[in-house]
């Protein structure tokens, strides 16, 4: 059975949309040799159909949240389905209650295959609500289903709402 056998009930949008998960279900034994050149273009032509060719895809955005409620303790949001990758930017705290002083806003991006983090914002103020700044990674990164986002508030506080921005690319 071939690759469109395969996806000829899918769409490209709607409610009948083929999954990252399906398509890579096709691709994944397909090897890079000259006799499978046609199939290879074709896989190519589903990608951009699709519009995972690294580009945004349409209606995909999604402001994404997590909430401390608890000093000092990291709380990890894990959202990227197998086959996709997702854009994040525009980090900032929404809203703190009960804060006393100066909080320390740390977010991490983890590795699940080994269990390391990476911190990629680092910011110690005294407000409640504040953009953080993407310098490191020039206001954007990828994150693929090997990651997940990682937000830990130090400080006396009642709860700290750290959001951002998602958008899908592939």
């Amino acid at each position: 059975m071939g690759i469109w056998d395969q996806l000829n009930t899918r769409t490209l949008f709607g409610s009948e949309k083929a999954t990252a998960q399906e398509v890579n279900r096709q691709e994944k034994d397909i090897h890079l040799q000259e006799k499978n050149r046609s199939l290879l273009a074709d896989v190519n032509l589903i990608n951009k159909a699709l519009m995972r060719d690294g580009g945004p895809i349409p209606a995909s955005l999604v402001i994404r949240e997590l909430v401390s409620d608890d000093s000092g303790v990291k709380f990890t949001l894990d959202f990227v389905e197998a086959g996709e990758v997702w854009q994040l930017y525009g980090f900032s705290i929404a809203a703190m209650t009960g804060r006393s002083g100066s909080c320390l806003h740390e977010v991490f991006i983890g590795d699940r295959n080994t269990s390391l983090t990476s911190e990629i914002l680092d910011v110690d103020a005294g407000s409640s609500q504040l953009p953080l700044q993407e310098l490191q990674f020039g206001g954007g990164m990828y994150i693929d289903s090997n990651a997940y986002v990682i937000y830990e508030c130090t400080g006396t506080f009642t709860d700290s709402t750290m959001r951002f921005i998602s958008v899908r690319v592939r």
